[in-house]
């Protein structure tokens, strides 16, 4: 008896295979940042971008760890559609250090 029902596991088990993802399905997912681009003073015509992509608000930096700066908010926006962002939607937001609402950027890549 106990050997028949070994066999009867064997039987119904081998066929059974768990279902899984492929790895390239999961790279495919989007991933969604905030943009915002600011004057950090008003006597100043440069243009910084706080970025948010799940890590909280910060200032944009280029490769030596300074604030990247653009001449024009066009300039910023096409910067961030170089690496890979497309943008979304486009609100009014409060940030907490600014006193007026700011346009924000909702932005989307496919990684």
């Amino acid at each position: 008896m106990n050997k028949i029902l070994i066999y009867l596991f064997l039987i119904i088990a081998i066929p059974l295979k768990a279902q899984t993802y492929p790895s390239d399905s999961l790279k495919k997912l989007p991933e969604y940042g905030m943009v915002v681009p600011v004057f950090k003073s008003s006597f100043s015509n440069k243009i910084f971008l706080n970025v948010d992509f799940g890590d909280g608000m910060k200032m944009l930096k280029d490769e030596h760890g300074d604030d990247r700066t653009f001449v024009s908010k066009v300039a910023a926006l096409n910067y961030i559609a170089k690496q890979g962002w497309e943008i979304i939607a486009v609100t009014k937001h409060s940030i907490e250090r600014y006193v007026d609402e700011q346009v924000c950027y909702l932005v989307k890549r496919i990684r």
